[in-house]
């Protein structure tokens, strides 16, 4: 059950990112949101940081630093992929996130990347996946 609780946590950050960017003013400039939105979690990070610091923090960021680099340009791509997604079509398209995500993490990364385990019951599920993304698509054929 934890890592069903640690996602629920997760989720709910992720609708209060995605409702309040969808509530925010339109901007004439995709990038002035994320930028924004970037130093506000910059900021909660840092102090979450501080006072979870220990003495090998110095020898972790010697590292992880190329790490920590190329995650920031995937948080950049996820940030402009969700502003124009909600901006332009709406809150209720996250759906083909979550589902996209099943097959871009838990499929490439997890399984194929890192080698970690996936047993029937997930292949099931990911073929519901695949369901859900075609009815997905005719019920926003429906309302066109």
């Amino acid at each position: 059950m934890k890592p069903l609780l640690l996602a629920i946590i997760a989720a709910l950050g992720n609708a209060i990112f995605i409702y309040f960017q969808r509530a925010s003013p339109v901007t004439p400039n995709q990038f002035l949101f994320s930028a924004g939105t970037l130093l506000s979690a910059l900021l909660w990070c840092s102090l979450a940081t501080y006072l979870m610091r220990t003495e090998s923090d110095g020898d972790y960021i010697v590292t992880a630093w190329p790490f920590m680099l190329a995650s920031g340009f995937g948080v950049f791509v996820t940030f402009v992929g969700f502003y124009l997604l909600h901006t332009r079509y709406g809150a209720s398209q996250y759906s083909l996130v979550a589902v996209s995500s099943i097959f871009t993490v838990s499929i490439f990364v997890g399984v194929i990347l890192f080698r970690e385990s996936f047993n029937w019951i997930q292949v099931l599920a990911t073929l519901l996946a695949i369901g859900s993304i075609v009815l997905f698509a005719i019920g926003r054929g429906m309302n066109s």
